[in-house]
Formats: C-alpha cells, sequence, structure tokens
C-alpha cells in the first residue's frame, strides 16, 4: 500500500478501514483499494477549510467529521446540497468527466481522502472493478438524491425542516441522559438551505419547536428534548420506518466501532 496516503493523526490501517466503509471504495479487492490508495492523499483540516472548488476534478471521501456540499444558484446564493459524513463521497461525477460546480467546505475538523482526477480516470479505463465501484457510488448518489425529491414532494416548510432535524438526530447526534445532542457547526441559514426553506421560515418553525418543549438551539447546536415527539410532528404517511428512535440507537451502536485509533 502507498505509504504517502495517510497524515496528521491517523495510521495507514486507518485510512483503508475507514475507505473500505466508503460506497465508491468498500466492494474493491486489496489489490484494486492499493492502487487507488496510491494516487490518494489523506489530510486533516480544521473546521470552515474549502476542500473542493468548482474547478477541481479531484474526488473527496470523507474518512471522519463533517462537511457540506454546496454550490451556487442562478440569483449566486450558496445552497447546501448535502451533509457530507465519514464514508460519503463527492466531486466523482466532475473526475469522471462532468462538471458539477460543487464545492465542499468542512463543517468540522476533518480527516479527508483526495483522489485526483487526473489520477483515477486511468485507472477507470484500465481496471474493471474500479469503474465498476464509480459507477455504483454514482448510482447510490442518484438513488439518494431520488429518494429526496420522492419525500420532499407536496411537504410543507415544516415537514421538509423536521425531516433534517430527524436525519441531524439520528447521523450525527449522541444520546445524552433523555435528549439528544447534535454539536455539527450547522448555522440556521446553513439548515435552512439544507431544508430547502427561507430562513424566515426555519426560524418560524424551530421557534414553535422551542417552545412546545422539543427542540432547544444554541449556537450551532440542537438539542433534540423529545425524539419521539419531533416524529409526530411528520403527517403519518411521512414517518420513516424504521423510526428515527431506532435508527439512532444502531448508530449509537455503531458510533465507537467506526472511530479511528490514533497514531
Amino acid at each position: 500500500m502507498h505509504a504517502g496516503v495517510a497524515s496528521g493523526r491517523w495510521r495507514q490501517p486507518d485510512v483503508v478501514a475507514a475507505a473500505r466503509a466508503s460506497a465508491l471504495l468498500g466492494s474493491l479487492s486489496r489489490d484494486d483499494l492499493a492502487l487507488v490508495l496510491g494516487v490518494a492523499q489523506a489530510a486533516d483540516h480544521a473546521r470552515g477549510s474549502l476542500v473542493l472548488r468548482e474547478s477541481d476534478d479531484d474526488v473527496v471521501v470523507v474518512l471522519r467529521g463533517a462537511a457540506k456540499e454546496h454550490r451556487s444558484n442562478l440569483d449566486g446564493v450558496d445552497v447546501v446540497t448535502a451533509l457530507l459524513g465519514p464514508g460519503d463521497t463527492a466531486g466523482l461525477p466532475a473526475a469522471l468527466g462532468h462538471p458539477g460546480a460543487a464545492r465542499v467546505t468542512t463543517l468540522e475538523p476533518a480527516t479527508l481522502l483526495v483522489l485526483p482526477g487526473r489520477e483515477l480516470r486511468p485507472l477507470v479505463e484500465a481496471h474493471p472493478a474500479v469503474a465498476a465501484a464509480c459507477l455504483h457510488a454514482v448510482g447510490a448518489q442518484l438513488g439518494e438524491l431520488r429518494d429526496r425529491q420522492v419525500s420532499f414532494a407536496g411537504t410543507s416548510t415544516r415537514e421538509r425542516l423536521v425531516h433534517r432535524l430527524l436525519e441531524l438526530a439520528t447521523r450525527w447526534g449522541q444520546q445524552v441522559d433523555d435528549v439528544v445532542m447534535v454539536r455539527l457547526h450547522l448555522t440556521q441559514e446553513e439548515l435552512a438551505s439544507w431544508a430547502g426553506v427561507s430562513r424566515e421560515s426555519a426560524a418560524k418553525v424551530l421557534a414553535d419547536l422551542r417552545r412546545t418543549g422539543i427542540v432547544h438551539t444554541g449556537r450551532r447546536e440542537l438539542i433534540v428534548r423529545d425524539l419521539a415527539a419531533l416524529e409526530t410532528r411528520l403527517t403519518p404517511r411521512r414517518h420513516s420506518s424504521p423510526s428515527a428512535t431506532a435508527l439512532l440507537l444502531g448508530h449509537l451502536d455503531t458510533t465507537a466501532e467506526e472511530t479511528p485509533t490514533s497514531a
């Protein structure tokens, strides 16, 4: 395996293990994974680092931490299109020759694996398994986009925001006593953008949830005091299955296993 792939506090086995958890690299054989990691570089980034620009054709795989994928709309307004956590990938279409004009910025200290497009494309052409892995990852992203469009179709502002709050709680939340704490550095404006609602509408929904004691919000902090009550704010036909509570318990069971060993 390429000795220069690891960086910062991460050791080589940590990078390999984290790469295996990604949709892009998880299905590769040991030899094929070695080829891909041989042209990659893992590096630590501080919160707020712009790690992928519109003009870049690199692929970014999140190994640790969180980031946002965002782009400007026709009016020049910055829109959050995705939140990225460990195993998530950004920039793959551009690396394969289909520029998407997306940017990626870290939301908290993060370790990212960067695959330069100029190095990945020859591997895709020469190695069928690498090409299949890229196809699988792009297909997974398209499936998530389709599911999001379906889940948001015909929904109210309140439902869109609640849906995103539940996603935050189940993926990035930590159970502390009887509440779920989300310490992801996400501003109210970013939350509103991610949910596809205005900042003013988001503020009204959050105020209602605070007034009823369901959530508490602070500076870039979200505390869900009653996860079950938050779920009931979705109409019955939109309740997730399994419930957010069940998903949170599953997330907590695997969190310790996903944490890399410090060097």
